[in-house]
C-alpha cells in the first residue's frame, strides 16, 4: 500500500490570493468613507495653482518683502465670535484699503467653510464678519490680501474653546 502526500500549496496560492481580494475591498470602502478634502490655501482653484506656481510663489515674496499680515487675537469663543486681519508694512504703518478675500475653515473637513470679502479701513484693521464657530479646536483662516499689485497669502490659526 502506498500512501500519496498531499500538498498544501494549492490552499496557500488560493488562501493569498482571496486576502488580496478581500484588502482591495477594504481599501475601496475605506476610500469612498473618507472623500479628499481640496487645499484652498491659495483661494483658487488647483489647477490654476498648479500651472501659475512660481509666479504665485513670486508674487508671495514681494509682498512679504513689504507687508505683514497677522490676526488680532489667536483664541475665539464657541458660538458666534469675531477676528479681524491687521494689515502693516514692515515698519508697522497700517495699510489703507487693502482688499483682503478670507476663508475661515477646519483644517480636516470643507463642510463649515466660509468666504468673503472686506477692505482694511484707515487703521489697517478689516472685521471678518461675525461667524458661528460650531465646534471646539483649530480653525483655519485663509487670507489673501491685495495691496496696489502685491498680493500675499497667509494661512493663520485660531482655536475655539
Amino acid at each position: 500500500m502506498s500512501s500519496k502526500k498531499k500538498s498544501f500549496w494549492p490552499y496557500g496560492i488560493a488562501l493569498a490570493i482571496f486576502t488580496v481580494f478581500i484588502a482591495c475591498v477594504v481599501t475601496v470602502i475605506i476610500a469612498v468613507n473618507n472623500p479628499v478634502e481640496m487645499d484652498d490655501f491659495y483661494l483658487q482653484k488647483y489647477q490654476n495653482v498648479d500651472e501659475n506656481f512660481i509666479a504665485i510663489e513670486k508674487e508671495i515674496a514681494e509682498f512679504n518683502k513689504r507687508f505683514k499680515v497677522k490676526l488680532d487675537k489667536d483664541r475665539v469663543n464657541m458660538g458666534k465670535d469675531f477676528v479681524s486681519v491687521v494689515v502693516t508694512t514692515i515698519d508697522n504703518t497700517p495699510v489703507k484699503d487693502a482688499k483682503i478675500e478670507y476663508l475661515i475653515t477646519r483644517p480636516d473637513v470643507s463642510k463649515y467653510d466660509k468666504k468673503g470679502k472686506i477692505a482694511t479701513d484707515s487703521n489697517g484693521i478689516a472685521k471678518i464678519e461675525e461667524f458661528d464657530f460650531e465646534k471646539i479646536g483649530r480653525w483655519q483662516i485663509l487670507v489673501k490680501t491685495s495691496v496696489d499689485r502685491y498680493n500675499g497669502f497667509n494661512k493663520m490659526e485660531v482655536f475655539a474653546r
